[in-house]
């Protein structure tokens, strides 16, 4: 069964089959998807056995039994509508709630993710990373790699910068930005990776995404098995990154933010949409009403008038 948010021009479809719920992507009302697209996961979770008394933790990734849900239920707040969907791993007591603000004044969502230990044993989290993104330009004919532009801020030496319009090609079928403060290295310059936009020519789209400032994030695009692309964000480890961090019986970690949205046009109406969003955020801040979220973030937001 599809469930379908209607959300401005766009649609946040999730596919339901009893106590398993899954991502079939964010698509613009004028490309509504077509039959045969896979859905997913809605966030990536990698977890490692917790040490016992004088012994080291098992090195080979366990695969924890199916996060099955448990509830799903809708509010309404000051930014727009809250969609939560909880799960929980019968095995390991895992309790994650995946939560998705749709935006009252913008096409975009935020989304963040809180996982807790329901069980009676620790967890050791390897990696988790609160956002998926499936079927990304999936509503034209022709080639992916052919149609798509990926668009990146570089910026120079001395804080001057630019963006960046790359064939998706040229940037390679799976591309990683792991983060460590606000950049990482790039040819000419510095890439600024916590915004990033993938770019459908022939449908005239474009989806954008920003992992909210922190210590470590992480995102990337790339083609699933299917051939279809998809976008990873997160806050906490990245592959192979050897990250652990361990959940005592208890105990609960929330990621930072992610916003992700998609427009018709280019990259300006995208810059557009972000703006707006982060407008409503400080509008409802100034009416004292939070809903988890921080000042701190809003001032750390990178200037999205460029």
């Amino acid at each position: 069964m599809q469930i379908a948010y209607k959300h401005h021009s766009n649609h946040l479809i999730l596919e339901r089959s009893a106590d398993e719920i899954r991502l079939l992507g964010l698509f613009p009302e004028k490309a509504w998807p077509r039959e045969g697209l896979q859905s997913g996961r809605l966030m990536q979770i990698r977890l490692r056995e917790a040490p016992r008394a004088g012994k080291q933790a098992d090195t080979a990734d366990p695969v924890p039994s199916q996060l099955a849900l448990v509830s799903m239920f809708e509010d309404n707040r000051v930014h727009g509508e809250l969609i939560v969907i909880i799960l929980k791993d019968s095995v390991t007591g895992l309790l994650a709630e995946v939560n998705y603000l749709l935006c009252s004044h913008s096409p975009t969502i935020r989304t963040w993710l809180r996982v807790r230990n329901d069980g009676s044993t620790p967890i050791l989290l390897e990696t988790v990373h609160a956002t998926i993104l499936y079927n990304l330009a999936a509503g034209a004919w022709s080639p992916g790699l052919d149609r798509t532009y990926v668009h990146l801020w570089y910026s120079g030496w001395y804080g001057e910068g630019q963006w960046q319009k790359l064939p998706l090609h040229e940037v390679g079928c799976l591309a990683r930005w792991p983060l460590h403060q606000h950049s990482t290295a790039a040819e000419g310059g510095w890439a600024s990776v916590t915004v990033g936009m993938l770019e459908d020519v022939e449908t005239k789209t474009i989806w954008y995404w920003q992992v909210e400032p922190s210590s470590s994030c992480y995102w990337e695009f790339g083609e699933d098995t299917e051939g279809k692309l998809y976008v990873l964000a997160g806050e906490t480890g990245s592959p192979g990154g050897g990250w652990n961090g361990q959940l005592a019986p208890g105990e609960a970690l929330g990621t930072m933010p992610v916003t992700f949205g998609c427009v018709q046009g280019g990259r300006r109406e995208a810059l557009t949409a972000l703006g707006s969003h982060y407008q409503n955020i400080a509008w409802g801040l100034g009416r004292g009403q939070k809903n988890g979220v921080s000042l701190v973030e809003i001032l750390s937001a990178p200037d999205l008038r460029r």
